[in-house]
């Protein structure tokens, strides 16, 4: 995990004055993606997840979808290189930070709960929160970091991203679903981040069936889940939630 953080002496003041102590960093770097030979993006990241974040990044903004094979997709000298057969490449390269990323997502019309849609119990929904929680080590060593998890109709845990960004994380779990053939399987998605309009739109592309995040989600993602019929949790803390949008998931 060394290359992920980054050692730092500091001063640290409190009630007992000062005193001199280490902390760690998050690391941050630049890498880019390369589409069909031609420069696409410059993502900002922590460093470890360059191809499952720009698998999914490149599935968010359609240039990609489950069919793609991802063998022999090795990052090589923060570059990832893809070949997209049918896409001529030919815009600006787009810099993407770690506060956001692009985008394509159709929306569905409005449904209610039904006998047929999925059931999450409150200790289902503190359940999945624990185990987002306990896998965040970089947050744990930092304090910087957003995590993004992926849970199958089971509550089971199908893939888990921590990154400096909370798209980057959303987008690596995305990519790792995606380049292991499990896009389908991940019905809830929680983060430890607020729910933007543009993560909402991609845990829709996504299949995602209900998303749950530590904080509040903006007025405009709880109408596009609605639209879509996606479950909108938020708030979430040790022993209270919120629930926003009641879709393909009841909640009791």
């Amino acid at each position: 995990m060394t290359d992920r953080t980054r050692p730092l002496s500091i001063k640290h003041y409190d009630i007992h004055g000062f005193r001199d102590c280490s902390v760690h960093l998050l690391s941050e770097k630049p890498f880019e993606i390369f589409i069909n030979g031609r420069k696409a993006y410059e993502v900002m990241a922590t460093p470890g997840n360059e191809a499952e974040i720009s698998a999914g990044l490149l599935f968010s903004a359609g240039y990609l979808d489950e069919s793609f094979n991802f063998n022999g997709l090795v990052p090589e000298n923060s570059r990832i290189n893809y070949h997209i057969p049918g896409i001529d490449f030919n815009e600006k390269v787009i810099f993407v930070s770690s506060s956001c990323g692009p985008v394509s997502s159709g929306i569905t019309e409005p449904g209610d709960c039904s006998d047929e849609d999925h059931v999450l119990h409150a200790a289902d929904i503190f359940n999945m929160r624990t185990l987002l929680e306990e896998q965040q080590a970089l947050y744990s060593i930092t304090g910087a970091s957003h995590g993004v998890a992926a849970f199958d109709a089971n509550c089971r845990c199908l893939s888990f991203v921590e990154d400096m960004g909370r798209h980057n994380a959303l987008d690596g779990v995305i990519g790792s679903l995606l380049m292991r053939k499990m896009l389908n399987e991940a019905c809830f998605y929680f983060t430890t981040s607020r729910l933007s309009v543009e993560m909402a739109g991609k845990v829709i592309n996504a299949g995602a069936l209900l998303v749950a995040g530590v904080s509040a989600p903006t007025a405009m993602a709880v109408e596009m889940c609605r639209r879509s019929r996606v479950s909108v949790v938020g708030r979430l803390k040790e022993s209270s939630f919120s629930v926003y949008a009641e879709g393909a998931v009841c909640i009791s």
